[in-house]
């Protein structure tokens, strides 16, 4: 293993510090109630619930940015399943309806967790 996984932990903090500083300062997002992935197990062991942990911030930046209907229409195109997930994922960085707002027409009628925001809301 040597020191390639600390070179890899390295690169996952910049990107996590730019990410964190992205959705604090341009979205007003707080990350302070959010579960932090764990940067060094994803450099040590590439842990995959870490890594979807980080995964989730991505999308969520890409989701919220000025440019998000390019990602959002892309979003749209993948199989019903995979939106699902992203949307799942969506849930723990959010709690703004973000996923309600990508999903479309029907299929966003039959997401629970859509169901439970609107219930809320």
């Amino acid at each position: 293993m040597g020191d390639n996984w600390v070179h890899k932990f390295n690169n996952l903090k910049k990107l996590y510090k730019l990410i964190s500083r992205y959705l604090e300062e341009k979205l007003s997002q707080s990350l302070v109630t959010l579960d932090p992935p764990d940067l060094n197990t994803i450099a040590k062991d590439g842990d995959a619930k870490e890594i979807l942990k980080l995964c989730g911030l991505v999308i969520a930046v890409a989701v919220q940015c000025d440019n998000n209907q390019y990602y959002i229409q892309n979003i749209q195109t993948l199989p019903q399943y995979v939106q699902r997930n992203l949307m799942l994922s969506l849930e723990n960085v959010s709690n703004h309806g973000i996923s309600a707002y990508i999903m479309k027409g029907r299929e966003r009628d039959n997401c629970e967790h859509c169901r439970k925001n609107r219930e809320q809301g």
